[in-house]
């Protein structure tokens, strides 16, 4: 098929979008020259003109003192380019560029700030955004879930207890804030049950009757208790995180039956007041002790 001829206005067509084309790569290349080529030449250019300058002044000074002094000032000049280096460690720099890639954000805050830097660091190392708990966990629960509705949070969650241990009344909140904490107990314990409950949480918080009081508040969460389900925090019997008592001083050598009993009440008091030790791959921290810091 033979190509069509070359028209008037095809030409004047072509002759307009060249121009235009030729217009645009100028104007690029314009761009490029001055706002990026000439500054970074121009800071080059300053920088070998002082370092010219600082040389310059070394040899006028050796002149007027003697060799030393050139060895003494370009010893200052290394000093000073050395103290704008950092030094860090590839621990600290892939910790920082970490930091950087994922949002604090991605795990839920539970406002202990202990807990929540271990959460940031099972993160990083295993991708889970739950905060799963182990050993004798409901203490910890109890706090957790205290702080995050109290003031200055007022945050409302819901609690998927599956072995029926939650009691509200533990809590250490006012009574006004009870309202806000949920509590389901399934009849069902099955992982893909677990599942979809933990998905239909937060569309029940948020749109059900049920949850009418607590529509001014944040939504946090999932707490699951007794389970392995994919909650915001999960206390069962596998987690990254082991909370225990924390270890009391035995009985000295040599004691007598009679001895120990004549001191169970000192010892339970002992144990009462050693609160509760986490324990993770990641570090640990104390709580519930009266030698303990705020958690």
């Amino acid at each position: 098929m033979p190509a069509a001829p070359i028209t008037g206005i095809l030409r004047r067509r072509l002759i307009l979008d060249l121009g235009v084309g030729l217009g645009a790569g100028f104007a690029m290349a314009n761009l490029f020259w001055y706002g990026y080529h000439m500054p970074r030449t121009n800071a080059r250019d300053a920088f070998y003109v002082k370092l010219e300058a600082e040389r310059a002044e070394n040899k006028q000074a050796a002149g007027q003192s003697g060799p030393w002094a050139a060895v003494v000032m370009d010893e200052a000049i290394g000093a000073r380019v050395l103290a704008g280096i950092e030094e860090a460690s590839l621990e600290e720099i892939l910790k920082a560029v970490r930091g950087k890639l994922t949002p604090a954000s991605a795990v839920k805050q539970t406002h202990i700030p202990a807990l929540d830097a271990l959460a940031a660091t099972s993160l990083r190392r295993s991708q889970s955004r739950t905060i799963s708990l182990c050993g004798r966990a409901v203490p910890l629960l109890y706090e957790v879930i205290a702080r995050l509705v109290s003031a200055p949070h007022f945050y409302t969650l819901l609690v998927l207890d599956l072995d029926a241990r939650f009691d509200p009344t533990c809590l250490e909140t006012e009574a006004s804030n009870l309202e806000h904490v949920y509590v389901q107990r399934p009849a069902q314990s099955s992982p893909e049950h677990l599942r979809g409950l933990v998905a239909a949480a937060e569309a029940f918080m948020l749109y059900d009757d049920a949850t009418r009081l607590s529509r001014g508040r944040e939504w946090w969460g999932t707490v699951v208790m007794g389970g392995l389900a994919a909650g915001d925090l999960t206390a069962g019997w596998k987690g990254w995180a082991r909370v225990d008592r924390a270890a009391v001083m035995g009985f000295a050598l040599g004691t007598s039956a009679e001895e120990a009993l004549a001191q169970r009440a000192m010892r339970e008091r002992a144990v009462e007041g050693a609160g509760w030790a986490v324990s993770s791959a990641f570090g640990g921290f104390g709580f519930g002790g009266k030698d303990d810091m705020d958690v």
